[in-house]
């Protein structure tokens, strides 16, 4: 933040009747040592009994004490940029009248409207004070006009005031840009000066300590405030996650309140940038530090901007901002899911479910952490191939602790990512028990009207070795399949360190568990039922991922 002085330049004369310069320049804190804005100074000569204010402008404002008087005659109509600009609420004006006669000043935001009025009829020539508060943070114009002639600025406000309004402050001394404003008052190097500051804090004017100093060399004065100066928040806009058709989880961090307690801390979103707390947005309490969010009420294949925010007795601070698109709606059984490592698998609408059409075959996790690959014996958290490249045929085959990749997360109550790319999880026993009861109950999957005999209906109708059995998988396996899920007959890896059952079952994991084993989905070859068995985590099976 850049700091501005103010300054004041005495020339006093020494007992020599030698001519000596002395500028005392101004700055302020408040109470915890806060740099303070000031607006003015008044300056005391004690001993000579005289005062002299120095205002506050943009720049350093420098005092001289000669007997060049800047009080003449006015010869232009204008409105004199406002100090300070930028402003934090609230900001002087100044308009130079060369005439007596009507003055009218009009504010307007970027937008057209009108947020503060001034009208009167008459005033005499020379320059006049206003005091405009400003409504909210943003850049506005004010326009003055007096007679025939117009005269207009820009003014920047970097925080609301809290209301509208042009105060008229009276007639005062004119300073322009080239910042000199003269003094005739004597000066004398041993005489006491008092000093004392004015300045906005939190909106209300406030006065400084006095200070008495006797300025014979050049210094800085130190003007301190017994009030704390708030500010706005200080806010991070942390992560957008989890994002789903119609909601996400965002996060933010509050790391400054401003000195003053907050009011409200969370985060708001809208479909164009830049958003407020007038838009969609969340409350997450009053306190520092990090908290999450739910966006909700969202809308699938759109952008969204979102801003952590906060709100303290100064105003609403905004952090960062960032943006993030929900996904299009998943059309199963006409899009296609692709993992990790690019493989591209076919989906499959069965009732209310929609599964993977093919045996999953990534070797590493969403996440892109790699699987461990095993070969001739078990190894925990791993996947093998077969003793061939069949993986786009037969997928690979997953031991337990690698499918749910934590295995502390599964359970039946429990949907678990594991191995399945984002959006997608590893099915449980209920829902395979669901998969089996829904072919069940379609007569055009069942086999001989039996509604417990669905397992050729889910069979792939190559790679099985055949048989006799009525209804059974191997039984005339060219009429399997008609569900279209598929099923081939991967075998499996077995702890003992041998492929078992290739052309013969289709085992696929689920997320239950058991004292040390595991649930597995099996179809097998002389059987018509779709069953489920308890097994040793460690061997290794196919796996089919469900959509979230």
């Amino acid at each position: 933040m850049k700091r501005h002085l103010l300054s004041l330049l005495f020339v006093f004369v020494c007992a020599a009747a030698l001519a000596q310069t002395v500028t005392i320049t101004f700055t302020a804190q408040d109470a915890v040592s806060q740099y303070v804005q000031l607006d003015s100074v008044v300056v005391k000569n004690l001993t000579q009994h005289w005062q002299e204010t120095v205002w506050w402008p943009d720049t350093v404002l420098t005092v001289n004490a000669t007997r060049i008087d800047n009080h003449g005659k006015v010869e232009e109509f204008a409105l004199l940029q406002n100090h300070p600009n930028p402003c934090g609420g609230v900001t002087d004006v100044r308009v130079m009248l060369p005439e007596e006669g009507p003055l009218f000043l009009e504010i307007t935001n970027m937008h057209g409207k009108i947020t503060g009025r001034f009208h009167q009829k008459d005033l005499p020539a020379g320059t006049h004070q206003f005091r405009v508060t400003l409504p909210a943070a943003g850049t506005y114009v004010m326009t003055a006009r007096h007679n025939s002639k117009s005269s207009s600025i820009k003014m920047s406000c970097n925080r609301g005031g809290g209301s509208s309004t042009i105060v008229y402050l009276g007639a005062g001394s004119l300073f322009t840009y080239e910042l000199k404003l003269t003094t005739a008052h004597p000066f004398n190097y041993y005489d006491r000066v008092e000093c004392v500051g004015y300045a906005h804090i939190n909106n209300v004017t406030a006065e400084s300590q006095h200070i008495t100093e006797t300025p014979f060399v050049t210094k800085t004065i130190t003007l301190p405030f017994s009030e704390t100066q708030y500010s706005l928040p200080t806010v991070v806009t942390d992560s957008v996650y989890d994002i789903t058709l119609t909601s996400a989880i965002g996060s933010g961090n509050v790391t400054s309140d401003g000195l003053t307690p907050l009011l409200a801390v969370g985060l708001c979103w809208s479909t164009s940038p830049n958003p407020t707390i007038n838009d969609n947005h969340t409350e997450e309490g009053n306190s520092l530090g990090y908290f999450t969010s739910n966006i909700t009420g969202l809308t699938d294949s759109t952008t969204y901007y979102v801003r952590a925010y906060a709100t303290n007795s100064v105003g609403t601070a905004y952090g960062n901002e960032m943006s993030f698109a929900t996904p299009a709606p998943f059309h199963c059984g006409i899009d296609t899911l692709i993992d990790v490592d690019g493989n591209r698998y076919n989906t499959l609408q069965l009732g209310n479910q929609c599964w993977m059409k093919e045996n999953l075959r990534t070797t590493r996790y969403a996440d892109g952490t790699l699987i461990p690959q095993a070969f001739a014996t078990a190894l925990d958290g791993a996947y093998w191939h077969l003793t061939y490249d069949t993986a786009t045929l037969y997928g690979l085959l997953y031991s337990w602790p690698a499918v749910v990749r934590d295995p502390s997360s599964a359970g039946s109550q429990t949907i678990v990512q594991g191995i399945c790319p984002t959006g997608w999880h590893v099915p449980s026993v209920n829902e395979c028990y669901q998969l089996s009861n829904y072919v069940g109950s379609q007569s055009q999957y069942t086999c001989n009207n039996n509604q417990s005999y669905v397992a050729k209906a889910l069979a792939s109708t190559k790679e099985w070795y055949t048989i006799s059995t009525t209804c059974a998988v191997g039984n005339d396996p060219s009429s399997n399949n008609a569900t279209g899920f598929g099923a081939m007959p991967a075998g499996c890896f077995h702890v003992h360190n041998c492929f078992y059952d290739l052309y013969c079952g289709a085992y696929f994991w689920t997320t239950d568990c058991y004292s040390g084993q595991s649930y597995i989905m099996s179809l097998t070859m002389g059987s018509a039922y779709v069953n489920m068995y308890w097994r040793d985590r460690n061997n290794a099976y196919s796996v089919r991922c469900l959509l979230d």
